[in-house]
């Protein structure tokens, strides 16, 4: 599997992009930003700085605040999407699609932000804990594409094969 090599330039973030103050789109928080974060990317919490997101970097113990909804500069604030919006997010995988209904975590790719389906069958004989969860596809995201996720940052456990 081939991770994509860059972050595409989204034209809308939101499902219903028409007003996003005005309409029901969840809630949605102003954040300062640690690094420079393109619109659609996946952030996640800044660890000890309070007020701070930055891309998510596939980690399975990092914490999703939500989704950017425009591009913004490290050191500058911007909205964040979070738990109950329905946002663009973006594949990470050249060659495996996401399909609806599907939990997604973050991914490791070095474009950041980016997500992959989380595979809920056991394995191993530990239980694998993911607090790395985006949320849940809505649609089919094809590879190296984009599609609308519900935001539901929720930890996930996977239970042991043994």
């Amino acid at each position: 599997m081939a991770d994509i090599s860059a972050f595409p330039a989204l034209s809308s973030i939101v499902s219903g992009d028409d007003s996003l103050l005005l309409s029901e789109q969840g809630p949605i928080q102003t954040f300062t930003f640690a690094a420079d974060t393109k619109a659609g990317q996946v952030v996640i919490y800044v660890s000890g700085t309070s007020g701070s997101v930055t891309p998510a970097v596939g980690a399975t113990d990092e914490v999703v605040a939500g989704v950017a909804l425009y591009d913004v500069d490290s050191g500058d604030k911007g909205a964040v999407a979070m738990a109950g919006c329905i946002a663009k997010v973006v594949n990470f995988s050249t060659s495996v699609a996401i399909t609806p209904g599907q939990w997604l975590i973050t991914n490791d790719n070095a474009v950041k932000g980016t997500v992959g389906a989380l595979t809920l069958t056991p394995a191993g004989t530990t239980v694998t804990q993911y607090t790395n969860v985006v949320g849940v596809a809505i649609e089919g995201i094809a590879v190296s594409s984009y599609g609308f996720a519900v935001i539901l940052p929720i930890p996930i456990s996977v239970s042991n094969s043994a």
